[in-house]
C-alpha cells in the first residue's frame, strides 16, 4: 500500500513528496517481491508436496 501510494504521490508531481528514478525502482522492486513470496507461502500451505515413499 505504501509503494503505491508513494508511486502516486511522485507520479502527480507535489511540491512536499518526490523521489529519485532509482529509489522508485527499488521500492516496486521489493513490494514485488514481498507479493510473490506471500502468493509462494500461500501456494504452498494450499497444495502441500507429496513425499516420496521410500521402498
Amino acid at each position: 500500500m505504501f509503494a503505491a501510494c508513494a508511486t502516486v504521490l511522485t507520479g502527480l508531481h507535489t511540491a512536499f513528496f518526490t523521489l529519485s528514478d532509482t529509489v522508485l525502482i527499488a521500492l516496486t522492486g521489493s513490494a514485488l517481491a514481498s507479493v510473490i513470496g506471500m502468493f509462494l507461502v500461500i501456494l504452498n500451505w494450499l497444495y502441500p508436496r507429496e513425499k516420496e515413499k521410500s521402498v
